[in-house]
């Protein structure tokens, strides 16, 4: 049996606040897609897979990093030598967490390592984010490819550009996406459905 970790998904959205201030202040002009990253900016985290791609992505999209940590220099380096400075935003730690996801268009999950359980993925999908996520870990198991988001190899700049793109050009499919995403979210990953799996294993038990 396999027990997910919970996410309150109703008090995360109920902090969430009005996203078109955070937009505003990222995205001045209005005209691009926001992606963004949200966690340590470290090198298992794959931001700099997440940089490569969106260099290779439209002049519509618009990068944000939501965090900070040992990379972040060289992130901010790197985004300079690939030519997408301007259209990158690195916004530091955020204590308004849920606001600062509820103002992206799509999340990415861009690590490189096996996380069993991103509760960033969660997050997002409470708040009706198509999720890009790589195919490892417990990553799988929360994403469903091509219905509530899209799952990409890790470490592989390309196929992530790719899904970055296939969603900045399709706000419809974000809309589905992110639609699908909360009620999977609602069904399978809230504490109640968390506390009810672990009883239920305790009852086998018994």
């Amino acid at each position: 049996m396999t027990i997910h970790h919970g996410t309150d998904t109703e008090a995360f959205r109920a902090q969430a606040g009005e996203p078109e201030a955070l937009r505003r202040e990222w995205n001045p002009a209005g005209n691009r897609c926001i992606v963004g990253m949200a966690g340590r900016l470290s090198t298992e985290k794959g931001g700099a897979v997440f940089l490569q791609a969106l260099a290779k992505t439209p002049e519509s999209v618009l990068g944000v990093l939501i965090g900070d940590g040992p990379q972040a220099e060289e992130y901010r380096a790197l985004a300079a030598s690939l030519g997408i400075a301007d259209r990158v935003r690195f916004v530091g730690f955020r204590s308004d967490i849920a606001s600062a996801i509820g103002a992206l268009n799509a999340l990415v999950l861009a690590s490189t390592w096996a996380e069993p359980c991103a509760a960033v993925i969660q997050q997002a999908m409470a708040l009706g984010k198509p999720v890009i996520g790589t195919d490892i870990g417990g990553t799988p198991e929360m994403i469903d490819d091509q219905n509530t988001g899209i799952l990409v190899p890790p470490a592989d700049a390309d196929a992530l550009a790719r899904a970055i793109a296939e969603l900045a050009s399709n706000p419809e499919k974000r809309r589905r996406m992110g639609d699908a995403g909360q009620k999977r979210a609602d069904e399978l990953f809230t504490l109640s459905h968390m506390v009810d799996r672990i009883e239920g294993l305790y009852a086998t038990l018994s």
